[in-house]
């Protein structure tokens, strides 16, 4: 990475991908100031001389004070990208100061925008739209400027880091715990798991790739391991659970399945197209270590900050 930078801003440290983040770009840049924005800075577990975690709202600008960042800096951003979106709008729009020196920026979207795109739900479409929607505007607010944009969209993101666990497999292994059992269909989809270090690994990539194109570069990652949703559960529920339990999943003919979440609809949409995604492939994605250049890891990755 031979990109000078005096400081580094970092919106969404207080999730399993930010607090990874932070601690790499803390150990990377040791001698960067890193500014820290959250709703949430006092959870913030990691903490060094160099950072400094401010309150920050993206959905009220005005809570975030960037006089004090001195360039050059670059943004990462793991919040919402359809809050950070229009926030970055409405700093290039005030036409100020406060943007001199920036010398790109880093954000996460979603595979959503992609695996989402044809489900029968309501609230999923609107999710696509808002996806595109808001790296459409990112992407346009960084040409104004003429500033590089990497937009990394992950897949299925697992582990936690400084206390922050995420809302997937982390949800899916609780239930397992205290569940008697899990009924899936016989024949479930490919995913994609990628740990959040993994990540944190992807996003700090980046950096050194700004100056070599200097518009905006979308790319889907997802982990090294392809796998289906059945055995994905199957090898969370040895890794975190039991190893030397079986799994507590009862299969059902497919059919069957797609009856069951269809009488759903009515009542729920968005959990009906939640259980109908379980047979569909979400997966294909560039693998991490590919990107990396590094040797692919197996699913799960454990024990990892």
């Amino acid at each position: 990475m031979s990109i000078n930078l005096s400081s580094i801003v970092l919106f969404g440290p207080s999730t399993p991908t930010g607090h990874s983040l932070l601690c790499l770009l803390a150990k990377l840049y040791p001698d960067t100031f890193i500014h820290t924005f959250s709703r949430h800075p006092d959870s913030i577990t990691f903490s060094s001389s160099n950072i400094c975690h401010q309150y920050g709202d993206l959905k009220n600008p005005p809570t975030i004070n960037l006089a004090l960042v001195k360039p050059p800096f670059l943004i990462f951003c793991i919040g919402p990208i359809w809050d950070f979106s229009p926030f970055f709008d409405t700093l290039v729009r005030a036409s100020g100061s406060t943007l001199q020196g920036l010398l790109g920026i880093i954000a996460t979207s979603s595979t959503s925008a992609v695996t989402k795109r044809f489900s029968f739900c309501s609230s999923d479409q609107d999710l696509v739209a808002n996806l595109l929607s808001s790296e459409s505007c990112l992407d346009l607010s960084c040409s104004k400027l003429d500033l590089p944009l990497r937009i990394i969209r992950p897949s299925l993101i697992y582990g936690s880091s400084g206390g922050y666990a995420d809302k997937n497999i982390s949800v899916l292994v609780r239930l397992m715990r205290f569940s008697p059992f899990i009924i899936l269909p016989k024949s479930t989809g490919m995913r994609q798991p990628i740990h959040c270090s993994q990540l944190a690994l992807s996003l700090i990539h980046f950096v050194s790739n700004l100056s070599c194109h200097p518009r905006t570069v979308t790319i889907d990652v997802g982990g090294d391991t392809e796998l289906t949703y059945s055995d994905m559960l199957r090898a969370s529920f040895a890794a975190f659970i039991d190893r030397n339990k079986q799994s507590r999943i009862l299969y059902v003919p497919n059919r069957l399945f797609y009856v069951c979440a269809l009488l759903v609809a009515p009542f729920s949409p968005k959990f009906s197209a939640a259980l109908l995604r379980l047979v569909c492939n979400l997966s294909g994605f560039k693998r991490v270590s590919d990107l990396l250049g590094q040797p692919p890891r197996d699913f799960p990755l454990i024990g990892l900050n």
